[in-house]
């Protein structure tokens, strides 16, 4: 039921052209911001920006622990001198013999080049004869190669234009001894530069104006080309260039001489041996050491002596093997490479674009795991390059540029929900606003027809056909514009209780019955619970249970009604194998289950007789024995029955036994049915609509509400469940926040109100309103109620009065417009007089009511029911 009218139809057009030329509007905003984002990062990662490199490495550290170690490649023996061998051989410095021995040693072992990472910059004085012997061995092996240092490395300052320009410089360069030197195959400066962690070390140096390789560089060229090539010498101390490095290495390093290392982990994770075990060890014969084709590095370990590195996998890692892996990674040509900036820029390009496609999907479930699905894979794919590809895929700022773009489409986002809220606020002011006018205009034309039929002795048939259908098109007006407010709670309404499941008001019948659930909880009578279909019994039966000592134990709750008598027996007190057919193992039954516990049996009534004389001795006793059974068993448990039936009724019919019904009914307890609980039903309905998370759905229409209130609810509590269930889901497929008439079934839309289920103080109250509280409605309301006497109406109104002031906390004028039920502010004025005329009566009679308590006056006539609400009306006149 949909109400809109042509004026409805002309803003609705309006409005789906305005938001048309504003999405496309929007559309080229959020593109000219995501192109923002894009330029600024592009710049961002081109520009020399100092923190640039931190955050680069920063990341490629982390993938570096993502991957974690690796083995060195096998070409490579790791040689260590450790506190122990230096102890062994005499102590620190160890003679130039133990050199000798363990070079010509891996000469026969096959090892194809020797790296020494010890600085001989002096002669030994003492024994000058190891001096020569190593230095025949060296230039006999043709395999040795031997460190250098550098007292520092500087950027370039000069305007070099050659080939190496741009590369760094090395100063005040130490060599091995001459003699040394010109018999090692190679030479190479052993320094990494001052950062704390090396991450890159230069490998190539000028020098003089000549190229100078690292110490793993020449490592790596020996084990390449061998020494055929040699391109300096050593002559007074200083190295004399004769020819250019080899360019194969070269394509190895970047502009400033460079390699950027894919470090292995630490000393644990390639092959090592001591100097000690590799000097006792030596057998020709003995083909356990295997140094074939191997470059073996000869470095000491011990503390305070060797030098040691950090890197992303190690904190101290020996010196010497920064080298290995520098002389690795030329070699096997796995050193770190970064992508190019072309294709950083697409990666960065390609993630902006991929998040507004996100904010293009139109479930928007599905918005938040695809936009942490699409940044996950580039994640993954950076790290599968890294350690597949070894090549480092920069995160920081594609990421960043992603996360920047999602920040300003969820800004548009919201922009756009708050957008069209507002435009929805709009249609629905005009439209409230619309029938407001019309309301007036109909209440105006009434007023009109009313003051005629005033003047005229004779009313024709067609003026009061033109009343009657004004005022339906009036009653009409208002359930419209009821339907488009949102209903909002009185005080009372806000004030809830809940225990549990169950919700209910301060004044709602619940409070009794809850009342009784704490009184009975703590002891194990029997408690019986009558009530209709829908009303609760199974929640009141579970709040006995969990409110007793018995809370611990097992709760086991059993619908009797919807089992036959074999069947249900069998449930209850269980079974043997074989006890019947399909009965192929023994079973617990429910009894059993519930041993120390609480059973709940459902539709008690609906048992056969028979079945009744077995659970009345079970009930008696705690014993039974299960079906096909011999042997008896012994329970304690707490039983609570419940039936939606007339139990009397049922008893008198000899459906039920009267014996087991004495048994069962040791408390009994009767939950009002919803009808009965009309305070209840808004927070009953606001309890449904959050228990099913409709969060876009907020609340109910006014007339909803008073559809609620009006309705007689035959399936009680679990019918109002539902239908606000349903009615949200109608809401919700509107995008409406607001439950309204046309959310309702039909069958509660067109369902008048059962006369049967509706109370006397109500039916008073609707013919009043109807009658707009004139001065004959009292006798024309008496008249239509089955010529009652007109005192009984106007005491039922008089404590009508005090109850809606009561629960409005004393708010004359709130209390007033609830019980005039409209906007007509005649009317309203009409019941305002009467309220203050009840009030000026009290205020006279306060002194007898002081000594005579509710024998006063002021009570004669009132029905009991409305005594709590005089007295609380007393109290708040006298405070």
């Amino acid at each position: 039921m949909k109400y809109y009218t042509l004026s409805n139809m002309r803003v609705n057009n309006k409005i789906g052209t305005g938001m048309i030329q504003k999405n496309s509007s929007v559309l080229n905003i959020k593109l000219f911001f995501l192109l923002i984002i894009i330029v600024l990062f592009i710049l961002l990662i081109k520009l020399p920006l100092p923190w640039n490199e931190s955050v680069n490495n920063a990341f490629t550290d982390l993938q570096f622990k993502l991957r974690g170690a690796r083995q060195l490649s096998g070409e490579f023996v790791f040689v260590f001198i450790g506190d122990e061998d230096i102890k062994s051989l005499g102590g620190w410095p160890i003679t130039r013999d133990y050199y000798w021995y363990a070079s010509y040693m891996l000469d026969l072992l096959g090892a194809k080049v020797i790296g020494i990472d010890i600085l001989f910059d002096q002669p030994d004085r003492d024994y000058p004869e190891y001096d020569n012997s190593l230095a025949d061995i060296f230039k006999n092996t043709s395999k040795i190669c031997l460190p250098g240092m550098f007292s520092e490395i500087t950027e370039s300052t000069d305007n070099d234009s050659s080939k190496h320009a741009g590369f760094l410089v090395g100063n005040n360069l130490t060599l091995p001894f001459k003699k040394l030197a010109n018999s090692a195959a190679a030479i190479g400066f052993s320094n990494f530069g001052t950062d704390p962690v090396v991450r890159e070390v230069p490998v190539i140096v000028k020098h003089k104006n000549c190229e100078l390789a690292s110490f793993g560089y020449q490592l790596a060229h020996l084990y390449l080309r061998g020494s055929e090539f040699k391109h300096y010498s050593i002559e007074k101390g200083e190295l004399i260039c004769q020819d250019s490095l080899p360019a194969a290495e070269k394509l190895t390093i970047n502009s400033r001489g460079k390699i950027r290392l894919n470090h292995f982990g630490n000393i644990n994770n390639l092959q090592t041996i001591s100097f000690v075990d590799l000097l006792q060890s030596f057998e020709p014969q003995n083909n356990s050491l295997n140094f074939e084709d191997k470059i073996v590095l000869i470095a000491v370990t011990a503390p305070g002596i060797a030098k040691f590195a950090a890197t992303p996998l190690c904190d101290a890692l020996p010196a010497t093997l920064i080298h290995a892996t520098v002389a690795e990674n030329i070699i096997k040509r796995n050193f770190l490479k970064t992508l190019p900036f072309q294709l950083n820029w697409l990666n960065l390009i390609l993630l902006v674009i991929l998040s507004h496609y996100i904010y293009r999907v139109k479930k928007r479930r599905l918005r938040l795991p695809a936009g942490i699905a699409v940044i996950l894979i580039f994640w993954i794919y950076s790290f599968v390059f890294f350690k597949y590809f070894n090549t480092v895929v920069p995160i920081f700022y594609p990421s960043l540029a992603y996360f920047a773009a999602i920040a300003v489409l969820s800004g548009f986002y919201f922009f756009e929900i708050k957008t069209k809220e507002e435009s929805k606020k709009g249609l629905l002011k005009q439209q409230i606003n619309e029938k407001q006018q019309q309301l007036d205009e109909a209440k105006n034309n009434l007023e009109l027809l009313q003051q005629q039929l005033a003047q005229k002795k004779d009313i024709s048939d067609q003026t009061q056909r033109l009343a009657k259908e004004q005022n339906e098109e009036i009653s009409k007006l208002e359930k419209q514009l009821s339907d488009l407010h949102a209903h909002m709670p009185a005080k009372s309404e806000l004030v809830k209780h809940q225990f549990g499941d169950i919700v209910y008001s301060e004044q709602s019948k619940m409070a009794i019955v809850l009342d009784l659930v704490s009184k009975v909880s703590a002891d194990d009578i029997p408690v019986f619970i009558t009530g209709e279909t829908g009303t609760g019994k199974e929640v009141i039966a579970r709040s006995i249970h969990e409110t007793s000592p018995r809370k611990e134990k097992p709760f086991v709750a059993i619908n009797c009604g919807s089992l036959s008598e074999t069947l249900l027996e069998s449930e209850l007190f269980g079974h043997e194998k074989g006890a019947f057919t399909g009965a192929q193992n023994r079973r617990k039954g429910r009894f059993e289950i519930a041993n120390g516990g609480t059973i709940f049996l459902d539709e008690i009534t609906e048992t056969t007789p028979k079945f009744q004389t077995r659970l009345l001795r079970v009930l008696q006793e705690g014993n039974f024995e299960r079906v096909g059974g011999e042997q008896t068993l012994h329970v304690n448990i707490r039983v609570i029955a419940a039936t939606n039936k007339d139990i009397q009724t049922e008893i008198n019919n000899n459906q039920f036994r009267s014996d087991l019904f004495y048994r069962l009914n040791g408390f009994p307890i009767n939950l009002p049915p919803l009808r009965e609980r009309k305070e209840d039903i808004p927070l009953l309905a606001e309890f449904f609509l959050k228990k099913y998370q409709h969060k876009s759905v907020t609340s109910f229409s006014d007339r909803v509400m008073e559809i609620f209130e009006k309705y007689k609810w035959s399936g009680n509590v679990r019918e109002l469940e539902n239908i606000v269930r349903r009615a949200a889901l109608m809401a919700k497929s509107e995008n409406r926040k607001i439950i309204r008439e046309n959310d309702l079934p039909e069958e509660i839309i067109r369902q008048k109100p059962n006369v049967d289920y509706q109370s006397l103080e109500d039916q008073i109250l609707e013919m009043l309103r109807s009658l707009k509280f004139s001065h004959a409605a009292i006798s024309q309301t008496a008249k239509a109620l089955g010529n009652r006497d007109r005192g009984t109406i106007t005491e039922y109104f008089r404590g009508i009065c005090f109850e809606h002031l009561a629960n409005a906390e004393f708010d004359i004028h709130r209390a007033t417009k609830t019980i005039a039920g409209t906007e007509e502010k005649k009317v309203i004025e009409k019941v305002q007089n009467k309220i203050e005329g009840y009030l000026n009566n009290i205020r006279s009679s306060l002194d007898s009511f002081e000594k005579e308590g509710t024998d006063s006056p002021i009570f004669k006539g009132l029905p009991r029911k409305y005594y709590i609400y005089l007295e609380r009306v007393i109290g708040y006149l006298k405070s």
